[in-house]
């Protein structure tokens, strides 16, 4: 059965759909080839993962206005009865059977069940109950139902308690041959489908004591509203017009949107439909792919393999991981895992791995993550392990030939160090390597620095993360202004997920290394680095050297014929520029106390401040330089 559940109309020009979602959470979907001549209206319809339900499921036994309501309790798939006629007169918690503390266990337990639930008892007194069946809409319905239930919840409330349930709608008719393969919301073994059901508003109450053999009244209700796209806008662009609207069931970061495969858009000139695109949703989105081979199976699934930027760079990555079937469809991650990343590079005279991460699910979306940090630019190859839906598989450490880039051009950059200790004990020095996460995200100011170890086991072997729990000190410097910033905070390490984490200032922009000291955190011996103190001349043996644009964090400046003379003066400067730009006086604080533009060619400037240094920097069209300067008063 199919629904339109949004229909909004708007004056909108051309028409390829594309989909991702924004910055602001929205979904946006970019429109172009209609004519820019007609008005249209639009229609925007969730299309839901089990398309075959929607196929095999006929209301042939009820209809809208047919109406019936259960009441009973709730049972997802875990706590399904083993016959039609067992007897059962408790509930699964509303953690899904795992009695967890509301958040993760909850969600975990129903993001991939929860598709029926058992009514006992029913209207009928010599039936022992039923274990009632959704379609694939429904099903949906009673996730949102579950998911925004949680979020009422209070975050150290345990539900282990029954849940009363009030579910209205109208029967479906349930093939013959139902089974996994041909209706997939329909799980277990055939003794249950006792009915199908078409749900249209789901009721609830958790009850915690004691049995409960009437509904309750005070209650939490969904209807099919949830899943319509909400505030849908559109707004023209070059191109043509971008539809956004709010994913169905609105939901927190506990409560992802499960089952949502894509949309419809129904593009109406004068009621009759001009247009119809389907849009895949993309679990990556808005990652970018890398394109690879060799990342299919012999049962026609294909991994697709995507980073930030759609590249491996230099030191580390974030990379996810999605799969789709031969129709293209994307797979649920909970039909597949992967596991035992193997990144190598083979140099001819030695073959090397590098430092990794763990695997985990993305929360809400059909995805899995980990990292690699590499140690060098260059040709590599990687593989992995599978498993989809039971069946195992393997992509060898030289399956995949990928390339690496070098760290930007125009500066000094390293963002992965290490250090050598003997760690067991038996004379021999082992190596650690500290990588900097994420430095492309970093901006001048304030913010969490984070930071991975790894210990080199075998060197052909992936470097896994080291077990040891380190403290780490950091000092940041500016090696070419001879200062640090304040504010700056110690490392600690969280064990759940073996990451470090520490607040960091970078207090101007440009070249800036981070100098690292590594202890032993119990007997505070130091193991790695070292702590330069105040003298900021000399550098740490363990450091990260980045290089901050004030507006755009990360950048790669290129060589400037940009030169200032004389470095010390009584307040007169002359500042050479090939081109025209800006320059900024500033105080060892990083306060700006003249902005003026450039122009190519000599530039003098005029400066009445107390005597003291200083810094000049220019920024022609997004190149920086900075130069240090001394102000003598006679």
């Amino acid at each position: 059965m199919k629904k339109i559940y949004t229909i909004i109309s708007l004056l909108l020009a051309f028409g390829t759909v594309q989909a991702q979602d924004s910055a602001s959470g929205l979904t946006e979907v970019s429109l172009q080839g209609l004519s820019p001549k007609k008005d249209y209206t639009f229609n925007v319809t969730a299309l839901y993962t089990a398309s075959k339900v929607e196929k095999s499921l006929q209301s042939t036994s009820g209809t809208s206005a047919n109406l019936v309501t259960y009441t009973g309790w709730f049972k997802d798939y875990h706590c399904a009865p083993k016959t039609a006629t067992t007897v059962l007169t408790g509930s699964c918690s509303v953690a899904c059977g795992t009695g967890g503390v509301a958040g993760s266990s909850m969600v975990s337990g129903c993001q991939a069940h929860g598709h029926g639930i058992w009514i006992n008892p029913t209207n009928d007194a010599a039936d022992n109950g039923k274990f009632l069946k959704f379609d694939a809409e429904s099903a949906e319905l009673l996730k949102a139902f579950l998911f925004q239930l949680h979020d009422s919840l209070s975050a150290t409330v345990k539900p282990n308690g029954k849940l009363s349930l009030e579910v209205t709608g109208y029967p479906v008719q349930v093939p013959t041959n139902a089974d996994e393969s041909t209706v997939p919301y329909l799980t277990g073994t055939p003794d249950h489908y006792v009915e199908g059901f078409h749900a249209i508003s789901v009721k609830g109450v958790i009850i915690n004591s004691g049995s409960y053999p009437a509904f309750a009244t005070k209650d939490f209700k969904v209807t099919t509203d949830v899943l319509a796209p909400k505030n849908i806008i559109a707004t023209k662009t070059e191109s043509g017009f971008n539809v956004s609207f709010d994913k169905p069931i609105t939901a927190s970061s506990l409560s992802p949107v499960f089952g949502v495969k894509g949309y419809r858009v129904d593009s109406y000139s004068n009621g009759v439909i001009a247009k119809s695109d389907t849009v895949v949703n993309n679990p990556a989105s808005p990652l970018t792919q890398i394109p690879l081979t060799g990342l299919s199976t012999e049962s026609g699934y294909t991994f697709h393999i995507y980073t930030k930027d759609g590249k491996f760079n230099n030191a580390y990555n974030d990379v996810y991981i999605a799969l789709t079937d031969n129709t293209g469809e994307f797979v649920c991650s909970d039909d597949f895992s992967v596991s035992n990343f193997f990144p190598l590079m083979d140099m001819g005279m030695m073959v090397h791995s590098t430092p990794v991460g763990h695997v985990e699910k993305v929360d809400g979306k059909d995805l899995y993550k980990t990292w690699f940090s590499f140690l060098m630019p260059g040709a590599w190859t990687f593989g992995f392990n599978y498993n989809i839906k039971g069946t195992t598989g393997q992509f060898t450490k030289t399956a995949i030939p990928i390339t690496v880039n070098n760290y930007p051009t125009g500066a000094t950059y390293k963002w992965l160090s290490n250090f050598q200790y003997d760690d067991d004990g038996d004379g021999t020095k082992s190596y650690f390597y500290v990588s900097l996460v994420n430095p492309q995200d970093l901006k001048v100011g304030n913010q969490t620095v984070k930071a991975y170890i790894n210990k080199r086991v075998v060197l052909g072997e992936p470097f896994p993360l080291a077990k040891k729990e380190f403290k780490i000190t950091q000092i940041p410097v500016m090696p070419s202004m001879g200062h640090s910033s304040h504010g700056n905070t110690d490392f600690t390490w969280s064990a759940s997920d073996s990451i470090y984490s520490a607040t960091t200032n970078f207090s101007m922009e440009g070249d800036w290394r981070i100098n690292l000291a590594l202890y032993d955190a119990v007997t505070n011996d130091l193991l790695g680095g070292t702590n330069i103190g105040t003298d900021y001349e000399t550098s740490s043996s363990v450091y990260w050297d980045l290089y901050l644009d004030a507006n755009t964090g990360i950048v790669a400046p290129t060589g400037s014929t940009v030169s200032v003379y004389p470095t010390v003066s009584n307040g007169s400067f002359n500042v050479v520029t090939s081109e025209k730009g800006s320059i900024k006086l500033l105080d060892i604080t990083g306060k700006i106390l003249l902005s003026t533009t450039s122009t190519t060619g000599i530039n003098t400037i005029n400066v009445n401040v107390p005597a003291g240094l200083y810094f000049i920097t220019l920024n022609e069209a997004g190149k920086v330089s900075t130069h240090k300067v001394t102000i003598k008063k006679q």
